[in-house]
Formats: structure tokens, C-alpha cells, sequence
């Protein structure tokens, strides 16, 4: 996917290319600039969304769909007993926590 740099230079106007390229200047780090230029309310519509966008990808973790299975490629089995030894000590934990408080 091309960079938003790459896609001003491509479909954007000399004026908000600009506007990025003083973002840029001024906070030193294109993210930031993404960021400014997502929240100013100055900017039209358009560049705010494309710039949120792309800010949001350096913001948060992409996820990618993921198939888990068990041995072979048959189901997972899940271990009740270890489930309900977690949930006890976090019961505990939970309770001393409070006491403590």
C-alpha cells in the first residue's frame, strides 16, 4: 500500500502536500503530522479521513485472522481442572487486594 506521502504526491493538491510537509517540519515525525492533520478541524473532510486512517495503523496492532487446532489438526482441548485452579487464585488474589485496600 503506498505511503500517504506517496499518495498526496499522487492525488492531492500542492496545497495539502504542503500542509503535510509543515506538519512534518514542525513535530518532526510523520505520525505526529498524521495525527495533526487528522484533528484540524481546518483541514477538509476528505484529508482528515485519509489521515486518521493511516494514523490508526501506527496506533493499533493489525490483526490477522489466525486458525488455531489441537494436535493434527483436530480440536483443542481445554484443561477445566487448571481453568478452575487460575480462577481460585484470582478469586484470591482478587479478595486480598480489597483486604488490603
Amino acid at each position: 500500500m503506498a505511503s500517504f506521502k506517496e499518495t498526496l504526491k499522487k492525488s492531492r493538491s500542492a496545497e495539502t502536500l504542503a500542509a503535510y510537509e509543515r506538519a512534518v517540519e514542525r513535530f518532526g515525525n510523520p505520525v505526529e503530522a498524521l495525527a495533526e492533520m487528522a484533528f484540524d478541524e481546518e483541514n477538509p473532510i476528505d484529508l482528515r479521513l485519509r489521515a486518521m486512517s493511516d494514523f490508526a495503523k501506527y496506533g493499533n496492532a493489525q490483526l490477522k485472522a489466525v486458525e488455531i487446532t489441537g494436535a493434527d489438526g483436530g480440536a483443542i482441548e481445554v484443561n477445566h481442572e487448571l481453568k478452575g485452579k487460575v480462577m481460585d487464585v484470582l478469586a484470591k488474589l482478587s479478595v486480598t487486594k480489597h483486604a488490603s485496600g
